[in-house]
């Protein structure tokens, strides 16, 4: 154990001599010697390579010599042959050969040349090698003057002179001596190879000689220094431990060892400094644990008084954690959920929906939505047996998703209040308001008789405020359906100029108190757009109002349409002092008023531009406001062009001795559809409950059906499904008439088979004749006709065999045709199938709504629609689920109402 006091510290005397000495000194001085024979050796093995190398290109360039030399001998062959056979032969075959080695023959020479004057050789060498080279130069001018080359041109001349020539052996000789100064060139060379080789050789071992000894050398000398450096160190290391040792026994003040390196000495000098961080750092450790302990303390228990459930699963959809509502106290059930996979703990329906929120969560990597209902009554049997949750998936760390199910039991049961509230208010405000504007709308008419010019322009008046009235009180009850998603829109092509100029009328009675006057400005002649038109009349209205209502007393309001980058703008313009700047940003918000005042003084719900903004977007179209430079505020609203098509038009006259049931509890409304369908020339009869209604139609036939879906002993639509099983009604067509119509609309499915349309109040008296007549000429069995809208030829033709003798079948495989054969003839039924080669087919929906707006649409499709394409069609069939009969039944019960009675069975 050493003392933990620190020791005296030393004198300079008692210094080793290596204290002061940096690390890198006393590592590196030690070896120097090993490097400088190493660098020695490096250095003997680099020069020896580069002799070797040098000797290496030298026997290279040698042997090309002789490759050269003996390309030059066979040239002198070849011309030799070559012109001994012209010579004996005078065939000039023998002087292709010659002809070849001739060409050859100077580039050979020359190159020989060139290596004797440019090759790096000794003055001896060079010179050696540049006479052997001019002595065969000289040969070979000497056998072209006076051997072979003066025997070739005799042979051209005289023949017998070039033979005498030949025999003479002049040639031969001169030849024989090139060959013997070509083999000494080429024995030079050999021997200058030899000796390159030699001295190479003799190089190689004495660089190898030297690589050996100083390999051995630098080796001997590693092997001492490293033992001396060993040594030392291990002094040095030995001291600094017994430091280290001081320092870790509380000794922070121990002396340094006295054999240290600088940087020895300065780790040493750092320990001390460590020590005391140490000290400190634990200290700062414990208060940050306790902190720690704090905080998870407070999250507990905050996490316990949340009053939702909380859990987390891995992607296997093991419960990691588990904490259940505030409410529960039921420790099993935590016991039981821990460790527990979710189908094994969880009803099916609950567990199917929390793994698929799981593998969403984890897939896209962001936060995922559900709702859902559990028997609580499981868990605790104080909760109620059934609660709604809100669901939301959270993910966290690695396969981990944070689930936090919320109870909004109470939530669900207050928005089914509000939406029997609304539907309540919905009926009471729109019956009399139906009827209202109803007797008005027949009074407008003459119904009544004819009317002074004074007396008819106040009924006209009336009615237009009526309509305005009803716009209003609508407002409410559009802005709930707004937020729930159930705003319906009945989309069709309208002249933008005729609806502009049709809104300007309406609201000139309610701009005359102001004095402010309506101007329209048209700056386009003909232009349409696709849209419902009540809704863009409600925007018009909105928008005209407010500007009236902030225009000085005298001024002008204009509304304008224009086209601006390809949409239809229709923009509306006030001359009042402007917009705060304040109020800008929350223009389009509910209930947004730029002062509170403005309620008072000019009226208003603050609902309006709220709902217009709504509808455009609805549209696919943008509203926006901007100041005008000349004064006042510009609102419009964009929305895209439509090209104008023929309307579909039904002029039919009503069936002589055709009657009409009519179901409605509200007497007045009843009293006015009676007149309304009087003077169209139906005959009805008048039932105010369903029993009453039950009872005539089995008394008698009915040519349709016209019923309200609120009665006082019965709910519409469980009638009509009532009227659906029984045989005598089955396929009875219906118009609904009901201020909940779109609402309810989405609640038959399947029992809607032969309902002609769904109207809702108040009434669009246009709209209920053309159902009339509709269902009364289907009951009428006429010729009826079919638009079959499929892409598969095999399945057209069957469809044509099944309906032989009921319908005539007109095929179109793709939306481009279907488009063409809606706009040129008019159909009782569309058989649709979705899947097209150039779209789906539903995109006619919108169109079929507008040319045949009462046309029925079977869906004969490869899968099942969802719930709001269903809601738009007469009826759904799936192809792999249906028989013939059943596709045969199905359109008899739309196209004819008299079922098996009718001529076309």
């Amino acid at each position: 154990m050493l003392p933990s006091s620190p020791a005296t510290p030393h004198t300079p005397g008692d210094q080793h001599t290596l204290r002061g000495v940096p690390l890198r000194t006393f590592l590196l001085r030690p070896l120097w010697l090993p490097m400088l024979l190493l660098l020695l050796v490096t250095l003997t093995v680099a020069w020896s390579v580069l002799r070797n190398a040098r000797s290496a290109d030298l026997v290279h360039q040698s042997q090309e010599n002789i490759t050269l030399a003996r390309d030059l001998l066979n040239d002198m062959v070849d011309l030799e042959t070559g012109q001994r056979g012209f010579i004996l032969t005078l065939d000039p075959q023998f002087l292709e050969p010659y002809t070849a080695a001739r060409t050859r023959l100077p580039g050979h020479l020359q190159a020989l040349q060139i290596q004797a004057r440019q090759a790096p050789l000794e003055e001896d060498r060079r010179a050696s090698q540049l006479q052997q080279v001019q002595r065969i130069e000289r040969l070979l001018s000497d056998w072209e003057e006076r051997g072979g080359g003066l025997a070739l041109r005799l042979a051209r001349t005289d023949p017998e002179a070039a033979v005498q020539q030949v025999r003479s052996g002049a040639g031969k000789r001169i030849m024989d001596q090139i060959r013997e100064a070509i083999a000494a060139y080429q024995q030079a060379e050999l021997t200058h190879q030899r000796q390159l080789m030699q001295v190479n050789a003799n190089d190689l071992r004495q660089a190898l000689g030297v690589t050996v000894l100083g390999v051995l050398l630098t080796t001997l000398t590693l092997l001492v220094v490293l033992r001396r450096t060993a040594t030392s160190v291990a002094q040095v290391l030995r001291h600094l431990s017994t430091t280290t040792q001081g320092i870790a026994h509380g000794a922070v003040g121990a002396p340094l060892p006295p054999h240290a390196i600088h940087e020895v000495a300065a780790l040493a000098e750092n320990l001390s400094d460590v020590g005391q961080q140490v000290i400190r750092r634990e200290r700062e450790r414990d208060a940050s644990l306790t902190a720690l302990q704090e905080s998870e303390t407070r999250h507990r228990a905050l996490i316990s008084a949340i009053p939702d459930i909380l859990m987390s699963v891995n992607a296997r959809g093991e419960i990691q954690t588990f904490k259940p509502p505030v409410d529960v106290d039921n420790p099993d059930w935590i016991k039981a959920m821990v460790g527990n996979k979710v189908p094994d703990v969880l009803p099916p329906h609950v567990a199917e929906l929390i793994m698929r929120g799981v593998r969403d969560s984890l897939r896209d990597n962001r936060p995922q939505r559900a709702e859902m209902t559990m028997d609580m009554s499981i868990v605790t049997p104080e909760a109620p047996a059934i609660q709604d949750f809100e669901v939301r998936f959270v993910p966290a760390q690695g396969e981990e998703v944070l689930i936090i199910s919320r109870d909004i039991s109470d939530r669900k049961h207050v928005e089914r209040l509000k939406n029997e509230f609304v539907s309540t208010v919905s009926h009471e405000l729109r019956t009399p308001l139906t009827s209202i504007r109803g007797s008005l709308s027949l009074i407008a008419s003459g119904i009544m008789g004819e009317l002074q010019p004074r007396g008819k322009k106040l009924v006209e008046i009336a009615l237009n405020n009526s309509e305005r009235l009803v716009r209003l009180i609508n407002d409410l009850l559009d802005m709930e359906k707004i937020e729930s998603g159930k705003l319906e829109f009945e989309m069709r092509r309208l002249d933008v100029n005729a609806l502009v100029r049709r809104s300007v009328e309406a609201n000139r009675a309610y701009a005359q108190p102001f004095g402010v006057e309506l101007e329209f400005s048209p700056q386009v002649p003909d232009v349409h757009v696709w849209g419902d038109e009540d809704r863009l009349l409600q925007v018009l209205t909105n928008l005209i109002s407010n500007a009236v209502k902030f225009s000085p007393q005298g001024s002008a309001v204009t509304v304008a349409t224009a086209m601006k980058d390809g949409a239809v703008r229709i923009s509306v313009r006030d001359r009042g002092p402007g917009i705060p700047p304040q109020f800008r940003s929350r223009i389009f918000g509910r209930f947004a008023q730029a002062d509170a005042s403005v309620t008072r003084d000019k009226g208003g719900t603050g609902l309006g531009l709220s709902i217009s903004k709504a509808i455009v977007d609805r549209h696919g179209g943008r509203i926006a406001f901007e100041d005008h430079p000349e004064g006042g505020t510009v609102f419009a609203f964009e929305l895209p062009p439509s090209a104008p098509e023929p309307p579909f038009t039904t002029n039919e006259a009503a069936p002589v001795g055709r009657r009409l049931l009519i179901c409605e509890d509200d007497r007045d409304i009843a009293y006015l559809l009676q007149l309304i369908l009087t003077q169209a020339g139906f005959e009805s009869d008048v039932s105010y409950t369903a029993g009453e209604a039950r009872t005539r139609l089995a008394e008698r036939p009915y040519e349709a059906l016209v019923l309200d879906l609120l009665l006082p002993d019965h709910d519409g639509v469980g009638f009509i499904q009532q009227l659906r099983q029984q045989p005598s009604t089955a396929a009875l067509p219906i118009i609904v008439v009901s201020a909940v119509a779109d609402e309810r609309r989405g609640l038959v499915n399947g029992d809607a088979v032969s309902v002609v349309d769904w109207i809702n109040k108040p009434l669009d008296t246009q709209r209920l004749l053309t159902a009339v007549r509709l269902a009364s000429r289907r009951a009428a069995a006429q010729e009826m006709h079919l638009l079959h809208v499929e892409d598969d030829a095999d399945l057209r033709q069957v469809v044509q065999e099944v309906l032989r003798g009921v319908a005539t079948v007109a095929s179109a495989p793709t939306l481009a045709q279907a488009r063409a054969a809606l706009r040129g003839e008019a159909f009782d039924l569309i058989l649709l199938d979705p899947g097209l080669p150039d779209g789906n087919g539903l995109e006619l929906l919108p169109e079929l709504r507008e040319v045949h707006p009462h046309v029925p649409v079977l869906v004969f499709s490869a899968g099942d629609l969802d719930r709001v394409d269903t809601q738009r069609v007469a009826a759904t069939l799936v192809k792999s689920r249906t028989s013939n009969e059943q596709l045969l039944e199905t359109i008899r019960a739309l196209i004819h109402p008299e079922g098996s009675g009718g001529p076309h069975d």
